[in-house]
């Protein structure tokens, strides 16, 4: 039996373009194997469309929510079983319970009033049995008296004016500050308390713990208030202008000294239609030790050249982003070093002293009383390092902290008086 074989794929292309061979066109089975296809395995196989897969989606968290619904459900009806429950405990202890019945007591009967007598009363007789009035005094002889206590036994009409006495000490104690003068209360009585003007100047009013003595406007200083027109507002630079620029120079306040900076922005006058100062002055100032704190910088910008020629010399102190006085920068106590220095030494003294104790010669000291006591050996080495530990601790509290700022940071300059352009922009 002879078999026969269909050609490989790789001459497949060149029997395509030269035609076929003899022998493929009279087998029926070539042609079974060449015009069949592979068959499909996942044809027949299940496939979910997006609509069937959104709706097993809704009906999924449909039965999430009734399952969440149906738990909510049995926990209220739990917690409302228990309160409930709670409630009839309550009912029943309550019930429980005998009642107190309060008996007031009955209000005593009021006692029978009098019989009224209808007959009219007696007049009752009245005798004038009071003693006689004292006569009144003489305000001439009261004077006269006063008078003879300030004279000098002379003639005492001549003593004592005719007018209202001085007050005396007490008196002017008693009036100073609150009340008016003596001589200003008669005044005050006929005038109101509110409008009575005294000798010294000042008038009754009526203040919180009563009434007060107040000088009159003339004699109380007021503060000076005045409005004034600016001049030169085209060329002039006012207080409370503030001035952008980036540090140029590095600062750190271990030992003082000068910096400068570069203005970014421009400054213009107050009405806004004069350029003062261009972008790209320069800024001086100097800074000292002696102004930290807090981990700020008190820098004083005394000088700006700009470059047009201007020359302008101010002194404004140096601000943060937000207006606070000084400049912030990276703050450094030397905390490390302060104590690491005076415990290095500590230990160095102390292990100086624990070997003399124990290996250096120790004396005897007998007491006048007889008793006798060793002494430990004192090395005058661990003397040397404790003071030298104390120096340091000395010196590194008297150590002030640092602050750096480094160059490129943004500073605020703070204008602290005004400044006049009007010469230099008269010579332009």
């Amino acid at each position: 039996m002879s078999q026969h074989y269909p050609p490989s794929d790789d001459n497949n292309h060149s029997q395509q373009q030269g035609g076929q061979e003899p022998q493929a066109q009279g087998n029926p089975y070539f042609d079974r194997v060449q015009g069949g296809t592979a068959a499909d395995l996942d044809a027949a196989a299940p496939t979910l469309t997006q609509t069937e897969m959104q709706q097993l989606n809704r009906k999924a968290m449909f039965f999430l929510a009734a399952i969440v619904g149906l738990l909510l459900l049995v926990a209220f009806w739990i917690m409302h079983s228990l309160s409930n429950r709670d409630d009839g405990k309550k009912k029943a202890a309550d019930a429980q319970r005998p009642t107190q019945v309060v008996e007031t007591p009955d209000l005593p009967r009021a006692a029978p009033a009098p019989p009224v007598n209808n007959d009219a009363a007696q007049p009752i007789d009245v005798v004038n049995n009071a003693p006689p009035l004292p006569p009144a005094p003489n305000h001439a002889s009261a004077n006269r008296a006063r008078a003879g206590d300030y004279g000098d036994g002379g003639d005492q009409s001549q003593a004592m004016p005719a007018g209202p006495r001085p007050p005396s000490l007490v008196e002017r104690r008693m009036w100073n500050g609150n009340m008016p003068p003596p001589d200003a209360a008669p005044q005050a009585q006929g005038q109101g308390m509110a409008g009575a003007q005294g000798q010294q100047g000042g008038m009754m009013v009526m203040g919180p713990n009563g009434p007060m003595w107040v000088p009159n406007k003339e004699m109380v200083k007021e503060a000076d208030s005045s409005a004034k027109l600016l001049s030169n507002p085209d060329a002039l630079l006012v207080r409370g202008t503030y001035i952008r620029c980036i540090l140029e120079t590095r600062i750190i306040t271990d030992i003082p000294g000068f910096t400068s900076c570069i203005v970014t922005e421009p400054v213009y006058s107050i009405n806004g239609r004069r350029l003062l100062l261009p972008r790209g002055s320069k800024m001086l100032g100097k800074y000292d030790s002696a102004g930290i704190a807090r981990g700020r910088v008190a820098v004083i910008w005394d000088r700006i050249t700009t470059p047009n020629g201007y020359d302008i010399s101010m002194a404004s102190p140096g601000t943060d982003q937000l207006g606070g006085a000084g400049h912030p920068g990276q703050y450094d106590a030397h905390w490390p070093s302060r104590v690491a220095t005076a415990m290095l030494i500590s230990m160095v003294s102390d292990l100086f002293k624990y070997e003399g104790q124990k290996h250096g010669p120790s004396g005897t000291v007998v007491t006048p009383s007889g008793v006798a006591y060793e002494s430990p050996y004192e090395s005058n080495t661990a003397r040397t390092v404790q003071s030298m530990a104390e120096q340091a601790i000395n010196e590194s509290a008297n150590r002030k902290p640092t602050v750096t700022i480094n160059q490129g940071t943004q500073l605020n300059v703070y204008v602290a008086q005004d400044v006049d352009f009007s010469n230099v922009l008269a010579r332009r």
